[in-house]
């Protein structure tokens, strides 16, 4: 859904709603809206600060993103607020989707078909790493993205990504996967003494956690 805002985000029903969906753990995605190349053109609500909004590239039917281009239909920022929109693009030109029809299958152009697949790819983040934030989704999504040299109101970020979230290219760590990491190592490598040991577990002391955590820590950062 979208339409042409009236209004701040701060005071708009749609973004107060996405805003409180956001708050309680909803990632939402929404389309920045089919009114391009128009400057402000960003559609409610995508034009809340707090979502994920998302605008569409043609990616010419190849496998390759080398030739992906801006769709010329695709809502352009900034918003009403002068915040920069969209977030990032995807693809949604010529994209074939499910449809209640005869066939059952329906072939389109915008912004909404783009939003669907950044939809799906933070399922599959969640489907990973299942403690992870709307804020923190949306910060690995937009670090992750590839440039397309279009300026931060036409591409935002840049296009979606996930090649480099999924296979840790140069996947930026949130704190909580940092964690999450030093967790399951730390508690392997606790097992793993106290079996050689012959210490119980909570015999290694805390100073242990401290090592294996700054250690950890260390080896993501220099990576990464």
């Amino acid at each position: 859904m979208g339409a042409e805002p009236q209004e701040s985000y701060r005071t708009d029903p749609l973004c107060r709603a996405t805003t409180e969906a956001w708050k309680n753990g909803i990632v939402v995605c929404c389309a920045a809206g089919n009114e391009g190349p128009k400057p402000g053109s960003i559609t409610t609500p995508g034009i809340n600060p707090h979502v994920i909004t998302v605008g569409n590239i043609d990616d010419q039917n190849t496998i390759s993103s080398d030739d992906d281009r801006l769709h010329w239909s695709s809502s352009k920022g900034p918003t009403l607020d002068y915040i920069v929109k969209p977030d990032l693009v995807a693809p949604g030109t010529e994209i074939t989707s499910l449809a209640n029809n005869k066939n059952g299958y329906r072939t389109l152009t915008g912004t909404s078909m783009a939003t669907g697949f950044v939809s799906g790819s933070v399922a599959l983040i969640l489907q990973q790493w299942k403690d992870y934030s709307p804020d923190a989704i949306k910060r690995l999504l937009l670090n992750n993205t590839k440039d397309l040299g279009l300026g931060p109101n036409l591409q935002g970020a840049g296009e979606l990504n996930l090649e480099p979230i999924f296979r840790g290219k140069r996947n930026r760590f949130g704190e909580s996967q940092r964690e999450m990491l030093t967790k399951v190592l730390g508690e392997n490598l606790v097992r793993m003494l106290s079996n050689t040991t012959n210490l119980k577990a909570s015999e290694l002391g805390k100073d242990l956690d401290r090592i294996i955590y700054n250690t950890i820590t260390n080896l993501i950062s220099k990576n990464h």
